[in-house]
């Protein structure tokens, strides 16, 4: 029946003819394969399987068919899923990577490499350590343990890039749980550098405005709409008080 089917399958049911030949010689101790079988309503599959009656060859052969459908559900599901980490791992923004418990990269996405000045083929298998700035490695070491014990940290530190220059970065551990284990630590890194320098100049500013202020002499005040005081001069202030 193999040897003469045609049509879509025939591929298909030429290779199963040849298995179970194959299995009658002796020439392979058994055969399987496993094919889809679709309804008009259902996706079904099933797997072929072909073993040997006796020792003795040529021999006569016993074939299965066993539905295996639920099974490559869960397969598809669990690809599915698989897929869906991986984009969210490649395409993430900010820097992503897992660590071993020893503290050595087992991945890292593109943000991570570039983040670091690193290509990701040379950070895998090398520690996270040389990462950290000199005078933040003690603490960033107490956080990796504690995230190793299972409790996520949320932390900020410098980090050493590989032309030597430092930025300072947001960091999330999350432990890696596989069958209740703590098997590694999932790390974010984001760069927050651009955000800080910000907030540092916005504090000079300020300290700027109010040594001004403090030195003027005269009271003074500033008002907007509904003559509502934004601004005055410590000298006004003090007046007022009096």
């Amino acid at each position: 029946m193999c040897d003469t089917a045609s049509g879509e399958f025939s591929e298909e049911a030429a290779g199963v003819s040849a298995g179970i030949q194959e299995v009658i010689s002796g020439e392979k101790k058994s055969f399987s394969l496993e094919y889809p079988c679709n309804t008009p309503t259902e996706e079904k599959w099933f797997k072929l399987a072909v073993s040997p009656m006796t020792d003795t060859y040529p021999t006569d052969v016993v074939v299965m068919h066993v539905d295996i459908t639920d099974r490559k559900h869960i397969e598809q599901k669990l690809q599915e899923s698989e897929q869906q980490y991986k984009s969210l791992f490649e395409y993430h923004p900010d820097a992503v990577c897992a660590l071993d418990l020893e503290g050595n990269f087992i991945s890292a996405n593109p943000a991570m490499a570039k983040l670091a000045g690193i290509p990701v083929e040379e950070l895998i298998n090398t520690s996270f350590i040389p990462l950290i700035a000199p005078q933040d490695r003690e603490p960033v070491i107490h956080y990796f343990k504690k995230t190793c014990e299972g409790h996520p940290q949320d932390f900020e530190i410098s980090l050493t890039m590989a032309d030597g220059s430092l930025l300072i970065a947001h960091i999330i551990n999350i432990p890696i749980i596989i069958s209740h284990e703590i098997t590694g630590v999932y790390s974010i890194l984001k760069n927050i550098t651009p955000t800080k320098k910000a907030q540092k100049l916005v504090e000079e500013t300020i300290d700027r405005l109010n040594n001004i202020l403090e030195s003027i002499g005269d009271g003074f005040f500033k008002i907007m709409n509904y003559w509502l005081p934004i601004l005055w001069s410590y000298q006004w202030d003090k007046r007022c008080i009096n």
